[in-house]
């Protein structure tokens, strides 16, 4: 059965490039079942028949131009492994055949996924992926706007000690108490702690969406594309945010001690990783696209 689907797909897909249909099967009725047991647990679209149809990740008579059969075809999904090539066959003959309604009965396992259980209250898994990650990015973005304040803050309060007091620029010593002092204080440490508490919530989403997000990969085709620019993305930003939150750990104590020279030389840094990291995170999701949904 495997070499005969192997040969059925090759010779489809020849056919399909010299313009000539692919033969129909008597069992391509079964192929919304396939979505629905292979892709319905990540994606809200493979639990019916109209899903998939309204979802656009089909289209109906061109498989060269239906996202999902791409990803199907080329194993990147689902990601618990590729599908077998009779079912890939299959599929392919449905979306040529103009992907028909299947007779009653026919769909198989689509009534139960369409009545499957949602995704910790969100339409299946995928919709809670894109939802933590627009949330971490926003809370982090948030968090680096208080910590900016602060920043500021303090250090107007810092400097303008400094200069009543006729200290030179880089007399640090001669600052260390009343930086302590200002760090100490009741509205700073509000903002710190309002700054911290933006933090692990934005983190706490974060987790999620690499949790959900881990579950998502599978291979991916050779060459530039959004999903692989997106992955790499998310790399790029877990990095940063461990350099960060090691930056971030070291600056609080500088501060505490009221060590200006280590605090100064520390604060571009962060602040830089502070903006690249929701920036990066934001971007990473402005760039898929979620008509496709895959």
């Amino acid at each position: 059965m495997g070499l005969a689907a192997t040969l059925f797909l090759a010779s489809g897909t020849c056919l399909f490039a010299q313009g000539t249909a692919i033969p129909t099967r008597p069992d391509i009725g079964r192929a919304p079942a396939l979505f629905a047991a292979n892709c319905s647990s990540c994606h809200d679209w493979a639990k019916s028949y109209e899903g998939i149809i309204e979802s656009g990740v089909i289209v109906p008579g061109k498989s060269e131009e239906s996202p999902a059969w791409l990803a199907l075809s080329q194993d990147v999904m689902p990601p618990t492994g590729p599908l077998g090539e009779d079912d890939k066959a299959l599929i392919m003959a449905w979306i040529q055949a103009g992907a028909p309604r299947p007779a009653t009965g026919e769909a198989g396992g689509s009534a139960a996924a369409r009545t499957s259980a949602s995704f910790l209250g969100f339409a299946d898994k995928q919709a809670f992926h894109r939802f933590s990650g627009w949330a971490s990015g926003g809370l982090l973005l948030a968090a680096g706007v208080v910590g900016a304040v602060h920043a500021y803050d303090m250090m107007s309060t810092a400097h303008d000690y400094r200069d009543s007091h006729g200290i030179e620029e880089f007399s640090a010593s001669s600052c260390d108490p009343e930086i302590a002092l200002v760090w100490n204080s009741g509205a700073e440490q509000a903002l710190r702690w309002t700054h911290v508490g933006l933090l692990a919530a934005g983190e706490s989403f974060y987790l999620a969406n690499a949790v959900t997000g881990t579950s998502f990969m599978g291979k991916l085709p050779s060459g530039w594309s959004k999903a692989k620019i997106h992955r790499y993305a998310f790399f790029i930003h877990g990095g940063l945010m461990l350099a960060e939150g090691v930056l971030g750990f070291v600056s609080s104590d500088a501060l505490r001690r009221g060590d200006h020279d280590t605090f100064h030389n520390l604060l571009i840094a962060h602040a830089g990783l502070g903006i690249a990291i929701p920036v990066i995170i934001l971007g990473a999701g402005t760039i898929m696209d979620p008509g496709l949904k895959l």
